[in-house]
């Protein structure tokens, strides 16, 4: 196999950008990397068995980490389904599911003629699903739900139809949908207009797989949507549980993608725990995930798992996020899904076996008890910043609780892409938060305190999970004693996101015995004011993916 060679290379070292250097690479890994490039250097070279590249123009650097998303994204929906994120009203998600309709009922027809349609409910009805509503938008049209709920029980009176929102944490039914949960013996709580939220959405996810997808469903959404991604400069992502029952689906698909060769990505798996299930139901759906990340290790070991993820509470725009104090538009603090003893206990559990736990937690009453319980779990079994425990989004956190975050070496998984760019963006919090929403996303301080910050999209809530969008955003937001420079965010995107990963030694930084994962652009990306800049370059494993 030949060597290559990248000539004339201006890359980040992890702190700084060093020009016309080059950067030998074998067998899917960095070789070495030199400080100087001109003819003289290049002479050793034996030219039969190197391929020179030319890097003149182009910015190097280690390949993007997205340490927060969802595989396979919005894809799912795109492909079998309706996507409405970028629609900005009532009335355009109206237009976009009546043309959705026709498109259904074209499908329908084929499928029947076929015979061989997976996705069947009880009573023969083909489920159709949907996502990217906003509830700010629901909220602010006049009668939105209602208006919604009867155009879905006209429109689609025959089958039924699932409205996800662009958070996962509300869910639109009509009648026949929540029928068809009411006859499977599924508890759940729609309001008079059918919507349902938080526990309930994973209920039906778990316990109703006639409207999961199916494996090839998947793995062709899974494709897509990890194209999407390396189109970013993305080649390594932390992943949470999607939907599809139980998460099996997608871990058996990811595995059988790697088995062929087609896994690109370096995936690392979380489990997701739910404070309503059995523990031995988690365990042994943990125990079967482990023999996934076995058998991986014979393809190229592109999929890990060190991780449990577990949800704190819900969002802001559903007054279930939970707060230290009440909303400012209504009574109440909001949801904390755990019991604060139980988590504790469970935190404990899980650090002793050597997990490492990775919580949701917008408000800051859930960072406050997801940090007591990551250090209660520390302080009993000595394991202080061993486990690399992560706490994603934090939207509120008071200054206190960064500190210990801090103290303890518990990560913090930011996603830019939400940070205010103007007073508009303020105003949409406002309402919920009061001035509480001046105070949020609070990454300066992070890192000021000493917190290991990594980027993240949360994609498909972010619909483009761009990471020099996100370095932008987070350089220039409105709330300036909150923003980070370029380097800090790259660091986020690379070698922290890395560390989270437990890849450290792999992933992160252009250096010798470092996967060959680089991804480069014509301009600085320090330049940029709007992170619009797309890569010139990918190389994945060594291998040239893209080079324009």
């Amino acid at each position: 196999m030949k060597k290559t060679v990248l000539i004339h290379a201006n890359y980040w070292d992890g702190e700084r950008m060093c020009r016309d250097g080059r950067i030998e690479i074998a067998d899917g890994y960095v070789g070495a990397v030199y400080g100087a490039c001109d003819e003289q250097n290049l002479k050793p070279y034996n030219i039969e068995e190197t391929c020179f590249e030319d890097m003149s123009g182009i910015y190097l650097f280690p390949a993007w980490i997205d340490s927060h998303l969802h595989i396979p994204g919005d894809f799912l929906f795109e492909k079998f389904g309706v996507v409405l994120t970028g629609f900005e009203s009532l009335e355009t998600y109206l237009d976009r599911l009546s043309t959705w309709k026709k498109q259904c009922e074209k499908q329908c027809e084929k499928q029947c003629e076929k015979q061989d349609y997976q996705d069947l409910d009880v009573a023969g009805d083909l489920w159709l699903r949907g996502f990217g509503w906003n509830a700010v938008i629901m909220d602010r049209a006049e009668n939105g739900y209602e208006q919604l709920w009867d155009f879905l029980n006209q429109e689609f009176a025959d089958k039924p139809v699932l409205l996800f929102s662009d958070d996962y944490h509300n869910c639109i039914c009509n009648k026949k949908a929540l029928d068809a949960v009411k006859r499977a013996g599924i508890a759940v709580e729609p309001d008079e207009w059918g919507l349902i939220k938080e526990k309930d959405i994973f209920l039906l996810t778990r316990y109703l797989p006639e409207m999961c997808f199916s494996e090839s469903q998947i793995e062709m959404a899974v494709l897509a949507y990890q194209e999407k991604l390396l189109s970013y400069g993305i080649t390594a992502v932390q992943t949470l549980m999607f939907l599809g029952g139980n998460g099996l689906r997608e871990w058996k698909v990811l595995l059988a993608l790697e088995r062929k060769g087609l896994l690109k990505l370096k995936v690392n798996l979380a489990l997701t725990v739910q404070p309503w299930e059995k523990l031995e139901e988690s365990r042994q759906r943990y125990g079967q995930l482990m023999k996934i990340e076995k058998e991986s290790r014979f393809y190229g070991g592109h999929i890990q798992i060190h991780t449990v993820k577990l949800y704190m509470d819900g969002v802001v725009e559903n007054h279930t996020a939970y707060m230290e104090a009440p909303y400012e538009d209504q009574a109440g603090r909001g949801k904390n899904f755990w019991d604060l003893e139980t988590l504790r206990e469970f935190c404990r559990e899980l650090d002793e076996e050597g997990h490492q736990i990775h919580i949701h937690a917008i408000g800051d009453g859930a960072v406050h008890d997801a940090v007591t319980a990551l250090v209660y779990a520390m302080d009993r079994n000595g394991t202080a910043r061993k486990h690399r425990h992560v706490i994603a989004h934090l939207q509120i956190a008071s200054d206190e609780d960064i500190r210990l975050m801090g103290q303890y070496g518990i990560i913090a998984s930011i996603q830019p892409y939400w940070f205010p760019q103007s007073e508009k963006d303020y105003g949409l919090e406002k309402p919920f938060l009061g001035e509480r929403a001046e105070e949020e996303y609070k990454a300066r301080t992070l890192e000021a305190m000493g917190v290991l910050i990594t980027g993240a999209s949360d994609s498909p809530v972010t619909p483009r999970p761009a990471p020099v969008l996100g370095i932008a955003m987070a350089g220039n937001r409105c709330q300036e004693k909150e923003r980070l420079p370029v380097p800090a965010m790259i660091r986020a995107f690379t070698r922290n996101g890395a560390y989270q990963l437990f890849r450290e030694r792999e992933l992160g930084m252009i250096q010798r015995g470092f996967r060959a994962d680089l991804v480069g652009y014509r301009e600085a990306i320090w330049e940029q004011v709007d992170g619009d800049e797309i890569p010139a370059f990918l190389m994945v494993d060594g291998k040239i993916y893209l080079k324009n």
